[in-house]
Formats: structure tokens, C-alpha cells, sequence
């Protein structure tokens, strides 16, 4: 399995492979959802992202979600329980070349939800905004990875990535990995950091 921070151009295949994964997880869940959206830089046009479809999903009760995990698993995800909790389940998937593809994040809290779509929201509607945020990308693969990551602009300054963080209107706002400098820390965005599932 590889996690090799690797940015690639937008994909304009990004939203059919979102909505073939909506498809199979809406087959499983043994009720509906009240909400699946597509999330992560991959649910934005135009923006260099990580190839893995990030998709979350919003339930009234998170015990029937965690019925369907085995039915989840069968079609080839996996889920974390050690960065899930009571409020949110996470799973992944893998490709047939060991490559990280999709993200499945299950949550109770429509806070938490909100916050994600908030984000996307405003990336999709503010150019310089999503220039900003994809520098700051760039420059946190470039940290945590130094020999995969293309050659990348010269670092921002603490102005430019503030600017990514601060919020337009209603249109203002997951993963884990090596810390970057703290130069090149997600900036707040609202209550909490940028959400670590648009780092992708």
C-alpha cells in the first residue's frame, strides 16, 4: 500500500468515480442517509489534488452505519477504528496497484459535516482562494515528502496563507501524517483547522 504525498492535475473523471462510489455505499447503508456529498480536493474543479475521492456521509444514528462496515469491507474498504470515534467512522480503499483511492468518513455531528461542505464551497467559488490553498499544498507534500514532490513555488508568505483561512460570507468553511514546519501549518479556518480530508 503506498501514501505518497503526490499531487496530480485535476481529473475531470473525479466526479464519475465519486458518484459510482455514492452509488455502492447508498446500496449498503440499511437506511438513508441524510446527506452524501463529495468533499476533499477532488470535489473541486480546477484544484491539483491527491487522486483519492473523499465522500462523506451524514447519518441520524451511527449504529446502523456501523452494521453495514462488513458489507463495506467486502467491496474492498478498510475501516480505521483507531482514528474513528463515537461521532465518526472512517474507512479506506486501495487500488489493485496499492494506491490510496477513496476515503469514506460516516459522521453523527452536522457540525462537523457543515464545516467540511463549507470549506469545499468556498474553494469552489473563490479562484484566489483556491490558488492560495493549492500552494499551501504543494508546500506541505513538498515537507513531508521532499523526493516525490514536484519542484514547487517558493513557500508563502504568513499573509498568503492566512488568506486561505479567512472566511467569506456563508461561503467560508481530514489526513494524518508527518507534521509540517510550522510555517507551513493548515491555517485556522473557523473554529477548528482546515478540514485533513481537503489536504487531498
Amino acid at each position: 500500500m503506498s501514501d505518497a504525498i503526490v499531487l496530480v492535475a485535476p481529473d475531470p473523471g473525479w466526479p464519475a468515480a465519486y458518484a459510482l462510489a455514492r452509488d455502492e455505499i447508498l446500496s449498503l447503508l440499511p437506511m438513508p442517509p441524510l446527506l452524501i456529498e463529495h468533499i476533499g480536493s477532488t470535489a473541486v474543479p480546477g484544484l491539483a489534488a491527491k487522486p483519492v475521492i473523499d465522500i462523506i456521509v451524514l447519518v441520524a444514528h451511527m449504529a446502523p452505519a456501523q452494521a453495514a462496515i462488513p458489507q463495506l469491507e467486502r467491496i474492498g474498504y478498510e475501516f480505521r477504528p483507531d482514528v474513528s470515534s463515537p461521532t465518526r467512522l472512517f474507512l479506506r480503499r486501495y487500488g489493485a496497484d496499492g494506491a490510496r483511492t477513496h476515503h469514506l468518513h460516516i459522521h453523527t455531528d452536522h457540525g462537523d459535516v457543515r464545516r467540511h461542505l463549507l470549506f469545499r464551497d468556498r474553494l469552489r467559488a473563490d479562484a484566489t482562494t483556491r490558488q492560495h490553498y493549492e500552494a499551501l499544498k504543494r508546500d506541505l507534500a513538498r515537507a513531508a515528502m521532499p523526493v516525490i514532490a514536484r519542484p514547487m513555488p517558493r513557500a508563502k508568505t504568513p499573509s498568503s496563507t492566512r488568506s486561505c483561512g479567512r472566511p467569506a460570507g456563508r461561503n467560508a468553511g481530514h489526513s494524518g501524517g508527518r507534521k509540517a514546519p510550522a510555517s507551513h501549518q493548515p491555517t485556522s479556518f473557523g473554529r477548528a483547522s482546515v478540514p485533513p480530508a481537503v489536504l487531498s
